[in-house]
């Protein structure tokens, strides 16, 4: 199935030279290629699409665009008729024609296609200043519709401009009648790129006049651009006018808008009770808080939740199960800074459960804190279990740990005749390891 596609020719338009002299007479010029055709919906309306690949100096072309029934006569009939049949029919500009031929299968039709230059085109074309027309931008002209009357039109208005520029006109549908309209609202002498850009945003007098009747007057072009590519419109405006959040400059709306705030998310605020700050707001959706998720850290916490909470839980990659299955580990007397904190250190279920296999049980936050800074692991105790030391306290394991007491040192003790050494023993060996290794 063939796919839509924006009107774009899909290779580079190397700019035309003006020249001020007519190009001598040439024969007519052709070109072939393979063209597809489907009948489908775009904007709300049933149309053919027609897609056209070929090459031209060595290049590869390949352009799709939506036509009018007037332009390829009779192919909208056969693709409404079920069934095969071959077709052909023209498509005339003041350009150039194009020859079809095919065959149509229901909705779809394929074949081949000779696009003939018009060489009178070109003398009228000569005669505007565009002198040796390449073949790729007359071709590109008859697709696209560009005629003598077209130029001069624009010529007129200030667009005397290469035939590359002309093609992109004619691409984004930018008429006399468009700069007519952006000049009596204001905009003249728009510079060519500026033009294309607000077409293909679809910047137009009537979204201007929007913007300026919501109080955003006498704006550069590109602001306007701006506000319609993260999609800025009064309506959206609005919603957040009913919200409480008024005179909004149009950086802070672009900015809401980039990160996906809408009037729903914040309600979905306001419902939690939460008074934020546009500023506010934006940091809750950059970091993922929504209102479901509040109301089950809530529940899990078994407290109130503020912004700042939420904020810090996110941050760190906590959520409602987390906190759930620390409470399974009997750290029921957690707030949400101590839930922080444990994360912070790396104390999760796991580590908790390791410590509760390793005969650690009920240990409180600050023990298991503790027991992550320095290293306490349940390897570490089973070693120090082995070495002859298995019922050592939290805070013994903990000093063990700070002062590198491991089993390797308890053996290498044995070996200078130091053995059955008390915890503190072990400590104050380990701080004058000197003068019994001398010994």
């Amino acid at each position: 199935m063939m796919k839509a596609a924006l009107p774009l020719i899909t290779i580079g338009l190397a700019a035309t030279p003006l020249a001020l002299n007519h190009a001598p007479p040439v024969q007519n010029e052709t070109v072939e290629g393979r063209w597809e055709a489907e009948l489908g919906n775009w904007d709300n309306d049933r149309r053919v699409h027609l897609e056209m690949r070929t090459r031209i100096d060595g290049d590869h072309w390949n352009t799709g665009f939506s036509v009018d029934d007037d332009e390829v006569p009779g192919l909208r009939t056969a693709l409404e008729r079920d069934g095969r049949e071959e077709v052909a029919f023209t498509m005339r500009k003041e350009a150039g024609t194009i020859e079809f031929s095919g065959t149509s299968i229901g909705d779809e039709a394929y074949g081949d296609f000779v696009w003939t230059g018009s060489e009178a085109f070109r003398s009228a074309m000569a005669d505007l200043g565009y002198a040796n027309l390449r073949t790729r931008h007359q071709f590109a002209m008859t697709l696209h519709d560009i005629t003598t009357t077209y130029v001069r039109s624009m010529q007129d208005r200030g667009y005397d401009v290469s035939a590359q520029t002309l093609v992109k006109f004619g691409i984004f549908h930018i008429t006399p009648a468009f700069v007519d309209q952006m000049a009596d609202a204001g905009y003249q002498d728009i510079d060519d790129e500026m033009l294309v850009k607000l077409k293909i945003f679809g910047v137009d007098p009537e979204f201007i006049a929007d913007m300026n009747a919501a109080g955003f007057d006498d704006l550069e072009l590109d602001d306007y651009v701006r506000f319609k590519i993260h999609g800025v419109s009064t309506a959206y405006m609005n919603e957040l006018a009913d919200m409480g959040f008024t005179n909004l400059d149009g950086d802070e709306l672009v900015r809401m808008r980039i990160h996906g705030i809408t009037a729903d998310y914040v309600q979905e605020m306001v419902d939690l009770g939460m008074e934020l700050s546009t500023s506010e707001i934006r940091k809750a959706k950059i970091h993922g808080v929504t209102a479901d998720f509040a109301r089950e850290l809530s529940r899990s916490i078994r407290e109130s939740i503020d912004f700042h909470d939420l904020i810090k839980v996110r941050i760190h990659g906590i959520d409602a199960g987390f906190i759930n299955e620390m409470h399974d580990m009997g750290l029921m007397d957690l707030d949400i800074d101590g839930v922080v904190r444990m994360r912070i250190h790396g104390v999760t279920p796991a580590f908790v459960r390791e410590i509760e296999e390793a005969g650690y049980s009920n240990l409180n936050e600050d023990a298991l804190r503790k027991f992550r800074i320095h290293g306490v692991n349940g390897r570490f105790i089973s070693e120090m279990s082995a070495a002859g030391y298995p019922d050592l306290s939290a805070d013994e394991l903990i000093k063990f740990r700070i002062h590198g007491i491991d089993a390797d040192f308890v053996r290498e003790l044995e070996d200078h005749n130091f053995t059955d050494l008390s915890p503190d023993d072990l400590v104050k060996a380990k701080i004058n390891s000197g003068w019994w290794r001398r010994r």
